[in-house]
């Protein structure tokens, strides 16, 4: 049995490993990110093998994917966790390898409390992808319209100019709207139940429902509304030391700032549709608070009320929420 931890970092073109064992002896080597790579590197390893990795956007998913295909015990970890851990440690250098070596002390300080990595269904893979996307578009479109309008107040425009540019405006609208009809086809053949649960929350919209549907892999990733709440980044997070130091008090803004701006835009809605969120306003308004901070809170209300109907299985009702 291995009781090697073996720290990788990966880049899109190839990987670091660096094999770490309990007398903090290690060896590293170099392999190409591709299948072949991929089966060189699970080929030298050992039964009872723990790979630890970065979660580096998408190059490191089709290793991972191998790896659990094999039967190679693995552990994804957020970045944001390592590069904390790298400070704790007053690291100065940064190459592929030392950043391969600290995975892996990381892996080896903290393996009882590793959480071992699941892959993904397809389908919220593919629901990532037609979301990125369409955020991507959406915000190529309103480049397009603002370039558009700015050029319009010139006294000359070139007719060419202008028609490419409504063109790619027009195609990017028709885009968008696949997208979107893909995404919505997704969610209610996949995750009905879910789907329609939080459709029943005023103020939450078929984007937002498909987008905590993908980010929650269908409410199963989290136990618990907190858990969900913090991994969004829509927690509060208290500055305040001693008696001099007592900082402003914001959210944490370190989860997925996409989901974010989609619940500050059913915020808006919310405020005016959804009894309980209606409620919470007034009472925050009579004791001053800031139309931003109220803004947050409503968000925060809906991804609670979205979490408690979701795992549950049923309707809203504000009597029971």
């Amino acid at each position: 049995m291995d009781n090697n931890v073996y720290g990788i970092d990966i880049a899109k073109k190839s990987f670091e490993v660096v094999s770490l064992n309990d007398r903090g002896e290690s060896r590293v080597k170099s392999y190409s990110n591709t299948a072949s790579g991929h089966l060189t590197f699970i080929d030298t390893l050992p039964p009872g093998s723990l790979c630890v990795m970065e979660a580096s956007g998408s190059y490191y998913l089709s290793l991972a994917f191998s790896l659990h295909q094999h039967g190679i015990k693995l552990s994804v970890v957020n970045p944001l966790v390592i590069r904390r851990y790298s400070q704790m440690q007053l690291r100065r250098t940064k190459t592929d390898q030392q950043d391969a070596r600290l995975i892996a002390h990381y892996g080896r300080d903290h393996r009882s409390l590793l959480k071992l990595w699941q892959p993904p269904a397809a389908v919220f893979l593919r629901l990532q992808q037609l979301l990125t996307s369409i955020n991507l578009f959406q915000k190529q479109l309103q480049m397009l319209r603002n370039q558009l309008e700015a050029m319009n107040q010139v006294p000359i425009v070139d007719p060419l100019v202008r028609s490419e540019q409504m063109y790619l405006i027009e195609q990017l609208q028709t885009s968008i709207k696949r997208l979107e009809q893909q995404m919505l086809s997704l969610s209610k053949e996949h995750c009905s139940q879910s789907f329609q649960s939080l459709m029943s929350i005023p103020g939450i919209g078929p984007k937002t429902a498909c987008l905590l549907i993908w980010i929650t892999h269908d409410f199963r990733r989290f136990e618990s509304a907190k858990q969900l709440v913090a991994y969004l980044g829509l927690c509060p997070r208290i500055f305040k030391s001693g008696s001099s130091v007592k900082g402003k008090e914001s959210i944490v803004k370190m989860g997925q700032a996409l989901a974010r701006k989609y619940l500050y835009m059913g915020a808006f809605s919310a405020m005016k549709v959804n009894p309980l969120c209606q409620s919470m306003v007034e009472s925050m308004k009579q004791k001053g608070k800031h139309h931003k901070v109220i803004r947050v809170a409503v968000a925060h209300k809906l991804l609670r009320q979205a979490f408690a109907v979701a795992k549950n299985q049923t309707l809203f009702n504000p009597d029971f929420i």
